[in-house]
């Protein structure tokens, strides 16, 4: 068991946001060493504690002691229970990547259709995201391949990649039609989106925006994201009174972009270009210098600060913008925040539970929070090259809709203007486990009626 833990330890700063445990350096050796208490090492408690933080709505201290469960003990039956908790959480639609997860730990389950083919499944997703396609092979032959749904719908991504858009459709409405249960409703509303993005590709604006209207929008609670790409549909539809109201939705005290519960708390810098194309296909000068005014008002000090040179990890602005390559550093900061709320409510567990699960919140904080800096000022980076570049955009866009209005019959300059419309990206992105970004950029080519 000692064995066991040090080797943990050994890498738990790797880990994806796996155990943890009370760590200090060795004066000696100069390595990472650490100990876990004698209440910590028994696995009915572990067991328990799993199955009560499920219980209590507690999902992301559940999924912090699964992961604990298949690196600490090797007790098969308490590893199939680690799995099985992993799968519920994710089809509960926790919202980032679990694959780490699968890395360890092989069981042979057979009885339970959904648990068996999911693991395998997970593990074949794994394997193939390491570059052992032998090993994925070899997961995923262990899968009903014609009836699966998280299959069925991986081909459909997989054939949206390669463009074959015709097969993912028909992929995806298979899947629907084999109305899979309630508890994979994460997978039906992914399942839906996917399709609702392959008709906008496709050109069929009326249809994708069906899909939002008929199904995406009535979910309670509503992902903010689907009225942004509703809105994106209703533009191309030339409903723009419509368009601008999804955005007014998204903007709501509702509203928001990201991944999973941070909807509510970052910033989709998308939006603005909506509006902006909206209002220069209308003409509407005045609108598009209140949009600009707002825009400067809430991200004009993050510019300025940029440009005077200010370290960009202690700009607050820059934490609030929403950008699909810092989905690791979103992962860190609401498993953070996630945790820190979850340990507050541990007076409901049993009172003989009660001290593993501070130890376990405790260490797991602790964890997330070493690793924070590490990937902060890199995020930063990232947002403050989008901010600004998009900034100068937005103001292109001003510029086209002023001397639209002023001279209509003025002959556009198309070169530019494709140019810049090309710096405007849809940035479509579905967060969750397997299911790959399958189309994180469409560009938004746009023709600028006013002139005609």
């Amino acid at each position: 068991m000692r064995r066991s833990v040090a080797i943990l330890l050994s890498v738990v700063a790797s880990a994806a946001l796996g155990a943890g445990a009370s760590q200090g350096k060795s004066a000696k050796s100069n390595e990472w060493t650490g100990t876990v208490p004698a209440f910590a090492q028994k696995t009915e408690q572990w067991s328990e504690l799993t199955e009560k933080l499920m219980k209590h709505h507690l999902p992301y201290g559940a999924l912090a002691a699964s992961y604990r469960m298949l690196m600490f003990f090797n007790d098969l039956t308490l590893k199939e229970q680690a799995y099985r908790t992993i799968i519920s959480i994710i089809d509960r639609g926790y919202a980032f990547p679990t694959r780490s997860y699968f890395t360890t730990g092989d069981i042979e389950p057979k009885e339970d259709y959904d648990f068996a083919n999911s693991y395998y499944f997970y593990k074949g997703m794994a394997a193939m995201d390491k570059g052992v396609r032998k090993w994925a092979d070899s997961y995923l032959a262990s899968v009903d391949s014609k009836n699966f749904p998280k299959f069925l719908f991986f081909q459909a991504l997989e054939a949206y990649q390669k463009k074959d858009l015709t097969k993912a459709e028909q992929l995806l409405l298979e899947v629907l039609a084999k109305r899979p249960e309630g508890r994979y409703l994460s997978l039906i509303k992914k399942t839906a989106r996917t399709l609702g993005r392959i008709y906008f590709e496709k050109q069929e604006y009326g249809r994708a925006y069906d899909v939002y209207r008929s199904f995406l929008l009535k979910m309670n609670p509503i992902e903010p994201n689907d009225w942004l790409e509703a809105a994106w549909n209703l533009y191309y539809l030339k409903r723009y009174d419509e368009a601008l109201g999804m955005v007014f939705n998204l903007e709501s005290a509702a509203g928001g972009t990201g991944p999973g519960a941070q909807a509510s708390t970052l910033v989709n810098l998308e939006k603005y270009v909506l509006r902006a194309l909206i209002y220069e296909e209308v003409c509407a000068t005045e609108y598009m210098e209140s949009l600009i005014t707002t825009f400067e008002a809430e991200f004009g000090p993050a510019i300025t600060a940029i440009k005077t040179g200010k370290i960009l990890s202690q700009i607050p602005e820059l934490m609030r913008i929403f950008v699909p390559e810092n989905q690791s550093f979103y992962q860190l900061t609401h498993t953070l925040t996630a945790l820190q709320e979850e340990q507050g409510r541990l007076g409901s567990l049993p009172s003989g539970l009660r001290e593993l699960a501070e130890y376990l919140y405790g260490t797991e904080i602790l964890v997330v929070q070493k690793r924070m800096p590490a990937y902060v000022e890199d995020a930063a980076q990232r947002t403050a090259t989008h901010l600004i570049g998009f900034a100068e955009a937005l103001r292109f866009i001003k510029f086209d809709v002023a001397k639209a209005r002023l001279a209509p019959d003025e002959e556009v300059d198309k070169d530019k203007k494709k140019e810049r419309d090309e710096t405007f990206l849809i940035h479509w992105v579905q967060s969750g486990d397997f299911w790959r970004d399958e189309r994180l950029r469409y560009h938004a080519v746009l023709k600028n009626r006013c002139t005609e």
